[in-house]
């Protein structure tokens, strides 16, 4: 959420002013807490405003002046809701942080993008800590968040997009992390979420509606590791070098916040589970009982790892899609569960910076990629894994994982298994099909019948080697050396 992305940047610089700002409101202290601010979102009049209220500071943040500063020939018109925060010094080193708001941003470039996000209230409660420079603690609320977009492509047709969320909550929590930096546990609901979209699938072609409804879901992650400073000070850097110009001459700067804070973050975990999913197609809907995703990044660590699942449960597909003799095939249930692994991302991105030292106007010479490759894969590969995937129905399961390495230099080998519960059942189905789709299917299922382990359950397996180069084994046979 770009909106309360920016509360929260809005809010992390009390970090650096908590010892000048005094425990009650007072005009001293609301300019110096003026001039924090300023730091991470510029002087230009009007956009940050601060007067004592109580025993703490109104906190006004409006980019409308700025905005205003858009050259008319840019054709762009922008608007925003400020950003108003009611902030209390704690006297401990935290800060009570109070939001209470209707939000709205429109951005409008014509012939290029028509864009609006609003809601009818924004609610939030938290406790910032200037030591962690993040929330300690935070909850909030969404109430009605409306999302409108129209994106004209150079071919001048136009996708469409609008999102609607009756309610969204969320909720954090944070505390150091002895190896540096903070560790933060995230968790989002939201209910009565759809999503409807108008595109087109070629050039002149009418475009294709498509609504995606959700009853409710909700989402838990973990960033262990994070660097608030790191994002802190990179944004004071932008202000402090508004121009093209200045960022040019202060790009080392950039270069050293940079490296200093890697890798940002150690980990991401998260996960989204959606409840009574319905995809409305032209030709019908698609439901499912259950959508669950995850992943996990890592940052830019030497042990580098990118993991991302896909499950859901309850599958249906529109009526008369598939030919009735197939629909006793369709698996209601899958998963897909995969991960890159055995990559240097630290010694990548430190490649990367070194373009910051290159000369204004200049491009990284021809050896550039081969050292980019080079440390990103310094065995010459990388590993992708494939996790405990599914796919099943009441009448089969058919289950999976395995290994594979792979490089540019090198030829793909890893190892996988896969087993099968009710092959038996399964092929009293294949038997009952047209007979022109069983000629071409049972070549395929009868040898892979052939080269399967029972095992003592009664379901099959197939082992999978293909660690030597130009061989590939499934239960000791080498089916390269088939052909």
């Amino acid at each position: 959420m770009s909106l309360r992305l920016a509360t929260a940047v809005s809010v992390s610089v009390l970090a650096l002013s908590a010892g000048a700002v005094l425990s009650q409101g007072t005009p001293q202290g609301a300019a110096e807490l003026t001039a924090t601010f300023q730091t991470y979102f510029g002087s230009t009049p009007g956009v940050v405003n601060v007067v004592p209220e109580g025993a703490g500071y109104a906190v006004t943040l409006d980019a409308t002046p700025l905005f205003a500063m858009i050259p008319a020939e840019a054709g762009a018109k922008v608007s925003m809701t400020a950003h108003r925060l009611l902030v209390t010094d704690n006297g401990d080193g935290t800060w009570t942080v109070v939001q209470d708001q209707p939000i709205d941003f429109a951005l409008s470039i014509p012939g290029m993008i028509e864009m609006r996000v609003a809601a009818d209230e924004l609610l939030c409660e938290g406790i910032f800590d200037t030591a962690l420079k993040v929330f300690a603690e935070n909850v909030c609320s969404i109430a009605n968040l409306v999302v409108d977009q129209t994106v004209t492509d150079p071919m001048g047709q136009t996708s469409e997009t609008n999102s609607r969320s009756a309610t969204i909550d969320f909720e954090s929590t944070a505390r150091a992390n002895p190896a540096g930096g903070v560790d933060q546990t995230l968790a989002y609901s939201g209910t009565a979420i759809t999503q409807d979209m108008t595109m087109p699938l070629a050039p002149g072609e009418p475009p294709l509606p498509v609504r995606l409804a959700l009853e409710a879901y909700s989402a838990d992650g973990e960033i262990t590791g994070y660097r608030a400073e790191v994002v802190l000070d990179a944004l004071a850097w932008f202000v402090a070098n508004p121009n093209p110009d200045a960022m040019m001459s202060a790009r080392g700067q950039m270069r050293d916040i940079l490296s200093g804070g890697l890798p940002i973050w150690e980990m991401i975990d998260f996960g989204i589970l959606g409840n009574g999913m319905t995809v409305e197609t032209p030709i019908g809907p698609v439901t499912a009982d259950e959508l669950e995703i995850t992943v996990a990044l890592a940052g830019a660590v030497e042990n580098g790892l990118l993991r991302e699942s896909i499950g859901v449960s309850g599958l249906k597909l529109p009526e008369g899609v598939l030919p009735p003799f197939l629909e006793p095939l369709l698996p209601v249930d899958a998963l897909i569960d995969f991960a890159l692994e055995g990559y240097d991302a630290v010694g990548a991105a430190r490649v990367l910076l070194g373009l910051f030292d290159l000369a204004p106007g200049s491009r990284p010479g021809p050896e550039f990629e081969g050292q980019l490759l080079t440390a990103l894969l310094p065995s010459g590969s990388v590993d992708i894994v494939f996790g405990a995937g599914l796919l099943g129905n009441r009448t089969y399961e058919i289950e999976w994982e395995g290994r594979i390495s792979a490089g540019p230099m090198a030829m793909p080998t890893g190892t996988g298994r896969v087993t099968m519960a009710g092959f038996d059942d399964t092929m009293g189905l294949v038997d009952s099909l047209p007979q022109e789709v069983k000629d071409q299917a049972l070549p395929v299922v009868g040898m892979a019948r052939g080269i399967a382990q029972v095992q003592a359950d009664g379901s099959l397996l197939w082992e999978i080697d293909a660690t030597k180069p130009g061989t590939f084994k499934v239960n000791g046979m080498d089916l390269m050396g088939m052909q």
